[in-house]
């Protein structure tokens, strides 16, 4: 298994679960590093190793040709002399390609592999049917700098349409933006809040929820109307 490391995989659940599952299995993990940071402690323990390949320094071609390399090394040898190879011990399987593996490897690189991600978002715990909406922020950091749009999805609620906007914070790898939500029924409502930048791929979603609540009752005015020879007064 190929972990391309950057500060987004260092962050995700998702690839924590299948990095303990591969070793769990015995399978074999080659840590490719992207970006220069150290691995969060949910991850330390399942990687942790002093050798790891770099990818921090151009020219690409040079770090895939050397993790192509190592792949090969790993699949010819299985097992045998496991403490020479760079990577973490285990069972390799036999099946696995170094020339999948690269060119996996090379297609996440050169799209970037740095995700957008949504560092806060700040939006009122209640608002009111019918309202004009209310408004809130998100809190950014992009490295590529090409977040084209945001999309706000019904996780839970009784009734909501997802929602998409296009910020202007093109050429901005972090910053904030503002959007406004409103809901014409009363509701507890929990959102979903994705980022997606111009290659298509998106940020880990961030969830808030917020209700929804009927107008303060009060006194309702009534209608009428005074006629007299010289003058009328209406009061709706």
């Amino acid at each position: 298994m190929v972990l391309v490391f950057s500060s987004h995989a260092n962050r995700s659940r998702q690839i924590k679960r299948e990095v303990e599952r591969a070793v769990s299995k015995g399978v074999t993990v080659v840590p490719l590093r992207i970006e220069d940071v150290p691995p969060a402690r949910t991850l330390e323990y399942v990687i942790s190793t002093p050798h790891w390949l770099d990818a921090l320094t151009p020219p690409l071609a040079g770090h895939l040709t050397h993790l192509a390399e190592t792949v090969q090394l790993l699949l010819a040898r299985g097992t045998r002399d496991s403490t020479e190879i760079p990577v973490m011990t285990g069972r390799v399987f036999a099946g696995a390609g170094a020339a999948a593996l690269l060119a996996l490897a090379a297609l996440f690189l050169s799209r970037g592999g740095s995700l957008p991600e949504i560092l806060a978002l700040d939006f009122p715990a209640a608002m009111t049917v019918g309202s004009r909406g209310a408004s809130g922020s998100i809190q950014f950091r992009d490295p590529e700098g090409d977040v084209v749009s945001a999309q706000f999805a019904g996780e839970e609620a009784a009734q909501f349409e997802a929602v998409r906007i296009d910020p202007p914070v093109r050429g901005q790898k972090a910053g904030r933006f503002s959007f406004a939500l409103s809901s014409a029924v009363a509701q507890k409502v929990t959102l979903e809040a994705t980022l997606t930048d111009a290659a298509g791929r998106r940020s880990d979603p961030f969830r808030f929820s917020f209700d929804v609540r009927k107008p303060p009752s009060g006194r309702r005015n009534r209608s009428f109307t005074i006629d007299t020879p010289h003058f009328r007064i209406g009061v709706p």
